[in-house]
Formats: C-alpha cells, structure tokens, sequence
C-alpha cells in the first residue's frame, strides 16, 4: 500500500488516511528525502501550505480515519516549486527520527515560480510556462 497524493499549486491539499487506532497525536511529514525515518530530514515548505510541518490531524471523528490539513485555513499552497515529495507518518513522535512510516509520495504540480516576460503592445510575444504536472 502506498499514497500518491497529487496536490496542484492554489488549490486545496488535505490528505485522508484510513487505519487502526488512529489519533490525535499522530502526525503526518513532508521530506524531501527519498525515505523516511533519517535523523535531519529537510522538511517542505510552499508558501501558505506546510506552516506546520509536521502537522497533526484535524480533530478526529473516528480511530480509523484521519485528516490532514497541509495549510492554514483552505490549504492551498500559493508559490513555491513544484516537486516530488516523500509522506513519513508516526504515532506520537518525540523527534523527525521518528517519521519512519513510509506512506508514499506527495506531488505538488503547478508552474515554476519567478518567471519574467517582456512584451510589447501590439507585437507578437511568447511566453513559455514551465513546472511539473
């Protein structure tokens, strides 16, 4: 069993997990590492997505499924580059050692940020929108 989230750059990103005994304490990671459960793994950030990261389930309705809310509010990451990303989960974690749980991956599509163009009224001008997705 493994996730494929895909979560587009200004729409919302909330991941759903089902299982046992699942809690409050829980909490889901978001590395940029190609397996969970090193010592210092490099977090991911986008702009308004990831405040928290780790970030703890919305409050629970059950033990057998879980909400996560990547952001603030509706979650929807604003700017940041689009990438492939590993999901690490663990119950009740001290330390980012602790994320050994291998979910899958998280895929943020979207354009690539920062792009500039000039143009000039009345003259044909192209521009070319890079990114992933």
């Amino acid at each position: 069993f493994e996730l494929n989230v895909i979560c587009v750059l200004g729409q919302p990103c909330i991941i759903t997990l089902a299982g046992v005994d699942l809690a409050s304490s829980d909490k889901l990671a978001v590395v940029s590492e190609p397996v969970c459960g090193k010592a210092s793994p490099t977090l991911v950030a986008f702009t308004n997505l990831l405040d928290a990261n780790p970030v703890a389930p919305e409050a629970a309705t059950s033990s057998t499924i879980s909400s996560y809310n990547l952001g603030p509010g509706a979650s929807t990451a604003i700017g940041g580059v689009p990438q492939l990303a590993r999901l690490c989960w663990a119950s009740m974690p001290t330390d980012l050692s602790d994320f050994k749980t291998d979910l899958g991956t998280l895929t943020m599509q979207g354009p690539n940020q920062d792009v500039s163009a000039e143009c000039r009224l009345c003259i044909y001008c192209s521009v070319t929108v890079t990114g992933l997705g």
